[in-house]
């Protein structure tokens, strides 16, 4: 019975008040905004309708304050006359006036709000004033494919959330990996989603619900390490009823890398020579992993240096030439301000050696990559494949770029560097017969040879 009284009773308030009907342009009365009009309902009329123009996006405060003697109507309408932005059905009387005072963001447009009778007669006042957003937004831009080019050096982007428009989305390229900050802060009335979205147009990034209002703004600001590519920037109001202006700005640094992506696995692992040179990569949003390999050509004490930039952790090894087994490794701590450094020592026979560096949760952030190495093996005696009579010419093989001493005692006679392929010449003075020589091969890492003797003929 109760469900069925309360149907009743809207079934009389709808033929009372009436319902809406399209605008007949005949009847529409210009506003001049910011101006109130006064009007009646009278018994020979079933409806006033007006009209006011928005030149750009606006708030815009819409105030109706009913005299009238029973039941009025009042409905605002989109630009095509039939949508209605809001509504009210109100009751009042000449000595108890009832008011409509709201606001509403629009767009730029024609709009119409239109006094429905209902079962009295009587005055009213009618004010809407506008007040013009400052937004450098371009309509429409609504999805992805709409999505508006912004730049990555900081400008703010100032944009409106209206009635009728559900998401704005900003296209942002990143040329190089780089770290984006953002700020979005949100006048929007209630509750406002900021994410950003991978170039799939789907993947979030990263994203947060912002509660906040006109008076009172609230702001995110974080942010993301990017690979090179493109992203949006997606402001989603959460109701129809959440509207209003918000600020954007998006500031990109490239990090300055040379890694080359994919590294992911043993078998994209990237190369890099054990001689030194420092390596720069990045663990970014959606990269977890980095592998680098390098060769040991002969068994050489050898240093990994990892210096890690990447906020809270990071795992790090040294990994066996059989791809699995891993002969160090750490969580390292560290972030942006304040850099770790983590070392590891070992000497190495011959082989391909990997280094990991693996992603702890959600951390990110660049990092640095050493690898040196002190080859600690001597390099094998000289082989001399030819000398001439009396010791003046000496010929032979050694380790390649090794440098070739020959004593007489311990006094030094001469040396050469063995070129590319180990061969070397020597020139000396005329011997003796039957004088002793000693040859050593000493090489760049100065593991000196055992001697390798001969006699002058």
């Amino acid at each position: 019975m109760k469900k069925y009284g309360i149907l009743v009773a809207l079934m009389l308030l709808l033929q009372v008040v009436g319902t809406f009907t399209s605008v007949n342009a005949e009847q529409v009365t210009q506003l001049t905004l910011g101006t109130t009009f006064k009007n009646e309902i009278t018994t020979d009329e079933t409806e006033d309708v007006y009209s006011f123009t928005l030149e750009k996006p606006s708030r815009i405060q819409l105030t109706f304050k009913t005299y009238v003697d029973g039941y009025v109507g009042a409905d605002l309408l989109a630009s095509d006359e039939v949508t209605i932005i809001g509504s009210n059905n109100l009751y009042s009387e000449p000595n108890s006036p009832e008011l409509v005072n709201r606001f509403y963001d629009l767009e730029p447009g024609v709009y119409y709000y239109q006094i429905r009778k209902g079962s009295g007669t009587g005055n009213y006042d009618l004010t809407v004033k506008a007040t013009e957003y400052s937004t450098n937004e371009i309509e429409w831009n609504n999805s992805a494919i709409e999505a508006q080019s912004i730049k990555n050096d900081g400008t703010k982007q100032l944009g409106v959330i209206t009635w009728n428009d559900d998401a704005d989305f900003y296209k942002i390229t990143i040329d190089k990996p780089s770290r984006v900050n953002f700020t979005f802060k949100s006048y929007i009335d209630d509750y406002v989603n900021a994410e950003i979205i991978s170039s799939d147009e789907v993947t979030k990034v990263a994203s947060n619900g912002i509660y906040a209002t006109n008076a009172s703004p609230n702001q995110w600001s974080n942010y993301v390490d990017l690979e090179a590519g493109v992203y949006y920037f997606k402001v989603d109001r959460a109701s129809d009823s959440n509207t209003g202006k918000y600020e954007l700005s998006i500031k990109a640094t490239p990090f300055g890398i040379d890694e080359k992506e994919p590294n992911s696995g043993i078998d994209e692992a990237a190369k890099i020579l054990p001689n030194g040179i420092k390596h720069y990569g990045l663990i970014s949003w959606n990269d977890n992993l980095d592998y680098y390999k390098f060769q040991v050509n002969k068994t050489s004490k050898i240093n990994v240096a990892i210096k890690s930039y990447i906020g809270d952790s990071v795992y790090l090894a040294v990994v066996n030439k059989d791809g699995v087994n891993q002969m160090a490794n750490t969580y390292l701590y560290a972030n942006s301000n304040s850099p770790n450094l983590w070392h590891y020592n070992g000497v190495l026979s011959p082989g391909t050696y990997y280094v990991l560096i693996e992603k702890t949760g959600d951390n990110t952030g660049k990092y640095e990559l050493t690898i040196s190495t002190k080859d600690t093996t001597p390099p094998t005696a000289p082989k001399v494949t030819k000398l001439s009579s009396q010791g003046k010419l000496i010929s032979g093989k050694a380790e390649a770029n090794s440098t070739v001493v020959v004593y007489l005692g311990s006094k030094k006679l001469a040396s050469t560097i063995a070129n590319s392929k180990g061969e070397f010449k020597l020139t000396l003075k005329p011997m003796k017969k039957n004088t002793k020589l000693s040859l050593y091969a000493v090489d760049t890492s100065k593991n000196k040879s055992k001697a390798t003797t001969i006699i002058v003929k």
